[in-house]
């Protein structure tokens, strides 16, 4: 389902450039991915109903929860400065397919930004198994970290005992924030 303008999009609509790390790691079974996104980028304040990212191909349904938070950070500085997050950060969490293209999560709840201060957006991915999906980025680097395996599911409250993979990427996914 297309997002209902007005939205802001960051990243390069255009870019035909994927990545399978973000918003999370589809060549593993569990991720948690968080990303970063500036005002700057952002341009305005407002209330945050949706996001929406764009899959280059294929189809898959998977369960995830949606984290927002204000953050000063621009960048990770590495695998083991990730943002700390609450059940109060969740803004969405349920099953989302998603289709070749624009692929919209409609929050459970909407998100007041305040349009000064950085933007984290994380994704918990936690249906088992694996396949590789495609998402469209546009590289900006050090603004992503990942957390993800096979085996064992990352806690999203306790990442700093996480003993899984983990390292930073410039693969940031290109999102339609709507507002």
């Amino acid at each position: 389902t297309e997002v209902t303008v007005p939205y802001v999009t960051i990243g390069n609509e255009n870019s035909t450039t994927t990545t399978y790390v973000t918003p999370f790691n589809s060549l593993w079974g569990y991720s948690f991915v968080e990303q970063i996104y500036t005002a700057a980028e952002i341009g305005t304040a407002g209330t945050i109903n949706s996001i929406s990212f764009y899959l280059s191909s294929d189809t898959q349904t998977n369960v995830v929860d949606v984290f927002m938070k204000h953050v000063s950070r621009s960048t990770f500085a590495d695998a083991t400065d990730y943002e700390t997050v609450t059940s109060n950060d969740i803004v969405f969490t349920g099953s989302v397919t998603f289709n070749a293209g624009w692929t919209t999560i409609y929050f459970n709840e909407p998100f007041e930004y305040d349009g000064t201060s950085n933007l984290m957006v994380a994704l918990h991915e936690y249906t088992s198994g694996y396949s590789t999906l495609y998402f469209n980025y546009t590289a900006a680097t050090n603004t992503v970290i990942t957390f993800h395996s096979d085996s064992s599911n990352p806690n999203p409250y306790s990442l700093g005992s996480y003993s899984g993979n983990k390292y930073t990427s410039a693969n940031r996914a290109n999102v339609r924030l709507g507002l």
